[in-house]
């Protein structure tokens, strides 16, 4: 009896044993993972924590980069005018000259701001001439509705040296006409509706660049480019933010465009000749266009005499009227490219922006802000 007793007084206590262990166990495994569920949230939180602050440090660095440009700007301007930091300046006599000089690749904002270290980010901004492009806004005036037939052959040139397909021009001036009525190569909004994703034409000016794509013909191939052949992107090329009368600083504009409207004046040689008299001499006024030989001194007549009306057809006797190359050797809105890098953190912010001595906003208007990151 004793023994039996003794026997299962130890089975009982192995038996105890063995559950006390289990807990144990089971403790031991729960507290581990509470320990390594806390620490993964730690340094979830410390990773998330650290990408926010750079971010945040690259997004600083790039709108400090934005900054470091507009002061160039600002520099240049105080430049042309003649005024010297630090020195007295006759405030009436450097009032007149502001805005009175030119604008190409020999000034120092067309260098932009180089890399260089900020904290523990580094920032850089390249500084685009807007007034070099040509300006898609231009190609009708909205408000007399005539069109710029210069303008509108050089984009035409441009395209066809591309050799994109079809041609898109006539679905632009569609797109940035008043009306709905197709022109014979266009599109209005009963083809946009049409698609898959419908939209209406726009039927006003472009707000961005970017608008192209929207447009039949434009093709993201045919609007990034193609850098392995040289290619630019048509952004360097075409803008919405130009001169509204369609002039174009040919101080500063791409061989590319320049060979077009070079062409749209029936002028072989055009973009060489320009760019072989800038490198030479900047041309610091308009006169020198023609003075230097590059653009013919009288305008230009159209193909075309003017239309009396639908019915009756174009005039026989209607004078031609006369065009002038649209040229201009300032610039008054720039794209300011600035990047800011923190770690592997990268922000980009474009702004345009226009510079103006007399605008009652002060010397630069943001006309338009894009972050990128």
């Amino acid at each position: 009896m004793t023994a039996n007793a003794d026997r299962k007084r130890r089975n009982r206590r192995s038996g105890q044993d063995g559950i006390a262990l289990l807990i144990a166990l089971l403790f031991v495994v729960l507290l581990t993972v509470l320990v390594v569920e806390f620490v993964y949230e730690t340094q979830v939180e410390a990773t998330h924590t650290a990408g926010h602050q750079r971010s945040t440090e690259a997004m600083l660095t790039a709108k400090s980069a934005v900054a470091m440009g507009l002061s160039m700007l600002e520099a240049d301007l105080m430049q042309q005018a003649g005024v010297v930091p630090g020195q007295q300046q006759n405030a009436n006599s450097a009032a007149q000259n502001f805005g009175a000089g030119y604008d190409a690749y020999d000034e120092f904002w067309a260098a932009g701001v180089p890399f260089q270290e900020r904290n523990e980010a580094v920032m850089q901004c390249s500084i685009a001439d807007e007034f070099g492009k040509l300006n898609l806004n231009a190609l009708i005036n909205v408000q007399t509705g005539q069109e710029q037939s210069i303008l509108i052959e050089a984009l035409r040139i441009l395209f066809e040296s591309r050799a994109i397909e079809g041609d898109p021009v006539d679905a632009i001036l569609d797109w940035i006409d008043l009306d709905e009525s197709p022109r014979p190569g266009g599109v209005e909004s009963e083809y946009y509706q049409s698609l898959e994703s419908p939209y209406a034409s726009k039927n006003g000016p472009m707000d961005s660049i970017e608008e192209l794509l929207l447009i039949p013909g434009i093709t993201p191939d045919a609007y990034f480019g193609d850098p392995l052949n040289d290619q630019l992107p048509l952004s360097d090329l075409l803008t919405v933010h130009g001169d509204r009368f369609g002039d174009i600083n040919l101080n500063t504009s791409q061989w590319e465009l320049l060979d077009a409207l070079g062409l749209s004046i029936g002028q072989n040689g055009f973009a060489d000749l320009i760019i072989a008299e800038r490198e030479q001499q900047p041309f610091v006024l308009k006169e020198d266009y023609t003075s230097r030989g590059v653009l013919p001194k009288d305008p230009l007549p159209m193909e075309v005499p003017q239309q009396v009306d639908n019915e009756t057809g174009p005039d026989p006797n209607a004078i031609p009227v006369l065009r002038t190359v649209p040229a201009t050797v300032e610039s008054k809105c720039f794209r300011l490219r600035g990047h800011g890098i923190a770690g592997s953190t990268k922000v980009r912010i474009d702004a345009y922006v226009w510079r103006d001595p007399d605008g009652l906003d002060g010397l630069f208007r943001v006309i338009d802000w894009r972050v990128q990151q």
